[in-house]
């Protein structure tokens, strides 16, 4: 019984430190596309010119995009570089070229 225990303790570490190195994975909650005024992300890319819409971050790698916006509860995030836009695992956010 206490071995069982252990193991799934051990289980349960291992797990919560795997989600520690990827915070971004999951759904994004984005109601809306970037708007023409909004410049809080152009320097990472996110700037309504270059949206094509909404995708999965990967899909956004995979067809041409830099540049991904996504929205988690209060905190919005625009990630660069086709690599990170890769390992992120995200859907439903908008992808910029």
């Amino acid at each position: 019984m206490q071995l069982l225990l252990s193991l799934s303790l051990i289980a349960f570490i291992g797990a919560a430190v795997a989600s520690v190195s990827e915070p971004f994975a999951g759904s994004c909650s984005n109601v809306a596309l970037i708007g023409p005024n909004n410049q809080n992300y152009a320097k990472q890319g996110c700037v309504n010119s270059r949206s094509r819409g909404w995708a999965s971050s990967h899909n956004c790698a995979n067809k041409g995009g830099s540049a991904y916006l996504c929205v988690q509860g209060t905190t919005t995030t625009c990630i660069s570089g086709k690599a990170n836009l890769i390992s992120a695992g995200l859907e439903n956010g908008e992808c910029f070229i």
